[in-house]
């Protein structure tokens, strides 16, 4: 075959382009320029850059929430210390002193209410911080006597991790919406525990989800319990003895299970639940018998007072007053033999009064159904309201209403009404302080999930680099390899294109 200049030519030019595009071709900076490279390192890179897309979405949602916050941490601040220099006029005000400094107290008073109204319509933004979900409208507006809300109660939320979501703002109504007269018990009174106690009455009513356990005894048996299905303290009873004849379940003190057997006791969870530990009975116990933690089950109105283990007396007399400046009258409780009975015998004397079971589950709340507020009290030589837990005063909680009221009666000089608002003021002054604190843990929790996700992406990053970065010192050598190569070439094709027809003859 007699080879041409041309095909000489050909071959040559195609020697010297597939060694430039070896050199052209080595990125020093990537490891991984196409999945042929690395099949199995290409997809992890993939799966990583989705990761880091997920977290980074998740780092802004967490700086929108934590600037949310921020800002209204600062404002309840504000208005907690704004409210504080309301009540301190309102004492003024109410000690006899009105007439002297009356000019003063409205002054002061006229000013806390423009700063209050002003905090109210504080803006992040472009957005208005306690609006709701309307943040683009101003919330509070002044009127003749009032300011109107024209926010909504809409909670604002943003997913800061996999399934954990973060509220972050408070809305003008969960701020200064009105609420009714409320006193919620201070004394927990305890339902004894029975073997007719339901597994949904434990732990005050919140109930406990049974699941798989293993028990082990001293001589070495091992069975798996399926607690799923039962209903009742009897039944979880019944089913520990049908495994193990030779244990004894037994009611302790009316607060939590006994459970005895001879030698070691060993109790498990199995198939990640959490029952044994909810319990409090996980765990090895090498003298032969376990006790439970308090079970705590919820009261209901069927509870009768004798199978109370927090309020453990003899019901006398209490004074409740309802009404401002409303005289106190005597209500006989010694008659009442379950917690129905004291519900009917309050709200039988005071129908303005509404007695229900406190969402605790082991208390009682009392509510009026007006915004009249009540007290109650007991005698001298009785502490039956006392050791109840229900003394002290439910009053009105009207964040914006009891300012005008407030002003009105310091206009008039009702030193009167003045000193009848007093509690309701401390009342709010409570409430914006709650609401200040709640915002301080979410802002904590935001805090918490910025720093959290900075790490987990610079975990990310860092992996992906390892995975995908290109070893400095080796690529070098490979593009020095190429270039040579590339070089020769060029010096081949140079060495050849100087032939002529004489190197031939």
């Amino acid at each position: 075959m007699r080879v041409t200049h041309a095909m000489l030519n050909r071959q040559l030019m195609t020697g010297a382009s597939r060694a430039y595009e070896r050199m052209a071709g080595l990125d020093i900076s990537r490891r991984i320029t196409r999945p042929s490279d690395d099949p199995a390192g290409a997809q992890r890179m993939v799966q990583l850059r989705g990761l880091i897309s997920q977290n980074e979405q998740y780092q802004s949602n967490s700086d929108t929430a934590y600037r949310w916050l921020i800002a209204a941490d600062t404002s309840l601040a504000s208005l907690g210390e704004n409210f504080r220099s309301v009540r301190e006029l309102a004492l003024t005000a109410a000690d006899g002193s009105l007439e002297m400094e009356l000019e003063g107290i409205l002054e002061s008073l006229n000013s806390a209410i423009d700063q209050i109204l002003e905090l109210g319509n504080t803006r992040i933004g472009n957005s208005y911080l306690f609006g709701g979900s309307r943040t683009q409208a101003t919330p509070f507006d002044m009127y003749e006597g009032g300011i109107g809300y024209r926010g909504d109660d809409q909670v604002l939320s943003t997913s800061i991790s996999t399934g954990l979501s973060l509220d972050y703002n408070v809305s003008g109504e969960t701020l200064f919406g009105g609420e009714l007269p409320f006193m919620d018990g201070t004394q927990d009174w305890d339902a004894k525990l029975t073997w007719d106690t339901e597994i949904t009455q434990l732990f005050d009513g919140k109930g406990a989800e049974l699941g798989m356990i293993r028990i082990t005894d001293g001589a070495g048996t091992s069975v798996s319990l399926d607690l799923s299905g039962l209903r009742s303290m009897g039944d979880l009873r019944d089913a520990i003895q049908s495994a193990f004849p030779g244990m004894t379940v037994e009611i302790n003190e009316g607060r939590n299970l006994l459970i005895e057997g001879t030698g070691p006791i060993t109790v498990e969870d199995l198939q990640g639940g959490l029952t044994a530990q909810a319990l409090g009975i996980d765990g090895t116990h090498n003298s032969g018998h376990l006790i439970s933690r308090d079970l705590d089950p919820a009261i209901s109105e069927e509870t009768l007072l004798e199978d109370l283990m927090g309020m453990n007396l003899t019901l006398g007399k209490i004074q409740v007053a309802v009404g401002y400046d409303a005289l106190f009258d005597e209500l006989d409780l010694s008659l009442a033999e379950s917690v129905g009975d004291i519900i009917n015998l309050i709200e039988g004397e005071f129908p303005d009064l509404r007695v229900e079971i406190s969402p605790s589950g082991n208390r009682l709340a009392i509510t009026s159904d007006s915004f009249t507020p009540f007290e109650i009290k007991g005698f001298e030589d009785d502490f039956t309201a006392s050791l109840m837990g229900l003394e002290g005063k439910g009053v009105p909680m009207r964040p914006l209403e009891v300012l005008f009221e407030l002003r009105e009666a310091v206009e008039s000089g009702d030193q009167q009404t003045v000193q009848s608002l007093l509690s309701e003021i401390e009342a709010v002054q409570k409430h914006i302080t709650d609401v200040h604190g709640a915002v301080g843990s979410r802002l904590a929790m935001a805090e918490g999930a910025k720093t959290t996700l900075e790490v987990k992406n610079l975990n990310l990053t860092d992996t992906l680099s390892q995975l995908g970065d290109a070893d400095l010192s080796e690529t070098l050598m490979l593009y020095q390899n190429a270039e040579a190569s590339y070089q020769a070439s060029l010096m081949l094709a140079s060495n050849i294109y100087q032939l002529t027809l004489a190197n031939f003859l």
